[in-house]
């Protein structure tokens, strides 16, 4: 309990640092005093003697006898931090709420395969023939949410961790930084949400040491003197993005081209488009910062970042503008078993369209089709061209259909549509999806498999991967 109450401490606190209120800080005072009590009963004469001086601010403060300043943040997280070393010397770090009910720890496959078993449980029901009152169903689809929750937490902890480290960084490099959070809801697989804390931090280390300007340039540049900071999270499709941004100067595509040619790394003049730069960014080893810091210039961060994207199948993009800021996003598929998505067919092979990535479906006729050069089409839907292109012919070379075929309206994470023809769209469907697993791990335009009635077997499509490799085809 008191672990909880001490990473709500920290929750509090950093939300009001600017801007106190009233009744928070009667929630701190409340909070603080029930550690004393607590403390008390169990003779811990140390924690009471810690906690004693913190009440009687609180009791200022939220009497109107004493006025809020920002530095008074800084005794209470210092209050709250010394109060956790003296109950829990290892346990400082985490600013997540702890968990106040029995914990059981079972093997991360043991939930897999729980998860994977409802999942078949609920295409079975699902699938034709299979009769099932309604009230079944609905009780199947609660087990299915419940078994997929056990693998994943909010992503409220993990920011909020983040939010403490970013702040008290920023006070060590003497920026004034606003820091803003989304997201907090989103649940995440408990295992990635472990293994995003160290490349979340060094993207925050990096933002805020060489992103952000000085109080004195952001000045002189015409800027707040309050750098912008946002962290957070967004759940576009069946991925989940991690974004970390700044409004600082940007990244200096010359300067990095330029350290890549010293380094060996490349040659020749830069490339006209900057996104193909930045990448370089993320080469173990590389850093265009002019000396070493107790923050950074070791050029081991942005490499542990890459690292750990690849080794959990995402993707990492980055956007800048100089003199405007940087964002650096982190794509990951959501671990999801069960999808939802169009079962569609290309001669004898079917394939799994997901849902969220699927605007509409309709019959292409004969000669709706306009070519812009010889190999490409659009096709004009309610006024808007589409760009087309044949999913014959992206995987195998097939040529486009000519008489009339099905076309699947697809919407990228980015936002553009494409028309994707396919020789007939059969049903929509649940799927139980399941891994292609490393022999397959660097196909592209694919992301699993599942196993359809009668055994066939059926590639889940990835969305975004086929655009490209369909705009490289034409």
């Amino acid at each position: 309990d008191t672990q909880t109450r001490l990473a709500r401490v920290q929750e509090l606190v950093l939300g009001i640092e600017t801007r106190p209120d009233n009744e928070v800080l009667g929630e701190l005072f409340r909070l603080f005093h029930t550690i004393k009590g607590e403390a008390g009963f169990l003779q811990r004469a140390d924690v009471v003697t810690a906690v004693h001086g913190t009440e009687g601010l609180l009791d200022e403060l939220r009497t109107g006898t004493r006025v809020w300043d920002r530095s008074l943040a800084d005794r209470l997280l210092a209050d709250r931090d010394s109060v956790s070393d003296l109950l829990f010397p290892k346990g400082r770090k985490s600013g997540a709420p702890a968990d106040t009910q029995e914990i059981l720890r079972i093997p991360a496959a043991k939930i897999d395969a729980l998860v994977a078993q409802v999942g078949e449980l609920l295409v079975a029901l699902e699938s034709e023939g299979t009769q099932a009152s309604p009230g079944v169903r609905k009780l199947s689809r609660g087990l299915q949410q419940s078994a997929l929750r056990l693998r994943t937490e909010p992503l409220k902890g993990l920011l909020g961790q983040i939010h403490r480290g970013a702040r008290d960084l920023a006070q060590d490099l003497g920026k004034s930084v606003e820091i803003t959070l989304f997201g907090e809801g989103l649940e995440l697989d408990r295992d990635l949400a472990a293994r995003l804390e160290e490349p979340l931090m060094h993207l925050v280390r990096n933002a805020l040491d060489h992103g952000l300007e000085a109080p004195a340039l952001r000045r002189a540049r015409g800027k707040d003197i309050e750098g912008r900071l946002k962290v957070g999270a967004v759940r576009r499709g069946n991925r989940i993005e991690i974004e970390v941004s700044d409004d600082g100067g940007g990244l200096d595509a010359p300067k990095i081209w330029a350290k890549a040619v010293k380094m060996g790394l490349t040659s020749g003049p830069p490339p006209e488009a900057a996104s193909e730069v930045y990448p370089w960014i993320f080469h173990p080893g590389f850093s265009t910062a002019e000396g070493l810091s107790t923050v950074s210039g070791r050029g081991v961060g942005m490499d542990i970042v890459s690292r750990m994207v690849r080794e959990a199948r995402g993707r990492l993009d980055v956007q800048s503008e100089p003199g405007q800021g940087t964002k650096v996003s982190l794509s990951f598929p959501l671990s999801t078993a069960v999808l939802e998505g169009l079962v569609v067919r290309v001669a004898t092979r079917r394939f799994i369209v997901p849902v969220h990535s699927a605007r509409e479906s309709l019959i292409v006729s004969e000669g709706s089709l306009q070519t812009v050069v010889p190999g490409a089409f659009v096709y004009t839907l309610r006024g808007t061209p589409l760009d087309v292109f044949s999913l014959g012919e992206v995987l195998d070379g097939r040529a486009s259909p000519t008489r009339p075929s099905w076309g699947v309206v697809l919407e990228t994470t980015g936002g553009s549509q494409r028309l994707m023809l396919v020789d007939e769209v059969e049903a929509k469907r649940e799927v139980v999806i399941r891994s292609l697993g490393i022999l397959f791990e660097g196909l592209r335009g694919v992301s699993a498999a599942t196993v359809l009635g009668g055994g066939r077997l059926a590639l889940v499509l990835d969305v975004d991967q086929l655009v490209e490799l369909a705009g490289a085809a034409q």
